[in-house]
């Protein structure tokens, strides 16, 4: 085999192997049956079920973890033709950014101590001078 034929080789057993990832991929992800969103292992008070005036609904559990803060998890979307997808398994809140309404840079809220448990503060009425606690 020539240097020549040797590219051609890799780049075919690259694109073989990019087309199989992709199948593999389609196959987890759509020829799956149908999942059932919600299926019973959150809490009712931890359920969000939300069906907008397009038809479009979304359903996530949601919960406040000591160190992640709040985590959504179990995230469903069902389109107004009735198919529903799982769109993301969990999502942890890693950071905020905290807008002022004082015309004041953002600044940035970091986990390093975790956001939930015995970090979250309790806000007052003083916290919300200008709007409803």
């Amino acid at each position: 085999m020539t240097a020549r034929s040797d590219y051609k080789f890799i780049g075919f057993a690259t694109l073989l192997l990019l087309m199989l990832a992709g199948l593999w991929l389609g196959a987890a992800l759509f020829g799956r049956p149908r999942l059932q969103a919600q299926s019973g292992s959150c809490p009712v008070a931890n359920k969000i079920d939300e069906t907008l005036p397009s038809g479009g609904r979304w359903q996530l559990c949601w919960e406040a973890r000591d160190q992640e803060g709040i985590v959504l998890h179990d995230i469903f979307y069902t389109t107004p033709t009735g198919v529903t997808r799982k769109v993301l398994r969990q999502a942890g809140l890693a950071q905020i950014q905290v807008s002022r309404d004082d015309g004041s840079a953002p600044t940035q809220v970091l986990t390093e101590l975790g956001l939930g448990g015995d970090h979250l503060l309790t806000l007052e009425v003083a916290d919300c001078t200008d709007g409803t606690l």
